[in-house]
């Protein structure tokens, strides 16, 4: 059974949900190196950094207006994007440049920054080649060359965790006037991703 609010109070303070940004509310904290909460915290409009009640908000187990078990309810933050109770919480997956010289490239990388190749990938519908490089336990690097590329800086890629996340991002920002360059697909290399425009003109390749 999907998940529904445990009370109007919860989702009118949810900042996650689309429209709320400031005054009291709650906030869904994932953190990579700990576990995830639900925080009680204070923002002050028009106030950057928001600033939370204590140094890291207040953790809640319970809804603060009907008494309901939070975790109980709403299970994770996987959950509660998947049925579209909020945005998903993007990661850097990866940035990407055009390299006029990919093995070339490859090398320095892997000389000066300890960076680790993956398979090399050449597509099978255009001329073509690419590696991802990872570095460390961050985001990777992807290396790319085509004819007619110069190189540059092409894209940054942010995971947000699943398709279905990737298709209701897309679908909203859509709604909200964003350029979207291309909808969601699988690419040859086993991608799903959409191509959007930021406001400055940077290309995002939004991914599962």
């Amino acid at each position: 059974m999907k998940s529904e609010w445990c009370c109007p109070e919860f989702q009118e303070r949810f900042f996650q949900s689309e429209g709320r940004r400031d005054g009291l509310g709650i906030l869904w904290n994932d953190h990579p190196r700990a576990a995830a909460v639900f925080l009680l915290e204070y923002r002050r409009p028009n106030r950057m950094p928001t600033e939370p009640i204590a140094e890291d908000g207040f953790k809640l187990k319970f809804c603060p207006w009907c008494g309901r078990n939070l975790l109980e309810q709403y299970g994770s933050d996987a959950r509660l994007v998947e049925e579209g109770l909020m945005f998903p919480i993007g990661q850097i997956d990866h940035t990407a440049v055009w390299v006029s010289d990919l093995e070339r490239a490859r090398a320095f990388y892997e000389r000066w920054f300890k960076a680790t190749a993956g398979a090399k990938y050449s597509s099978s519908k255009r001329d073509f080649t690419s590696y991802f490089l990872s570095l460390g336990s961050g985001a990777r690097l992807e290396l790319m060359t085509s004819p007619g590329e110069v190189a540059r800086l092409s894209h940054l890629a942010v995971s947000v965790g699943s398709r279905n996340a990737v298709d209701r991002l897309v679908k909203a920002m859509e709604a909200a006037g964003v350029h979207i360059v291309s909808g969601p697909r699988l690419t040859g290399d086993r991608y799903y991703e959409a191509l959007v425009i930021d406001t400055e003109g940077n290309l995002i390749e939004i991914t599962s």
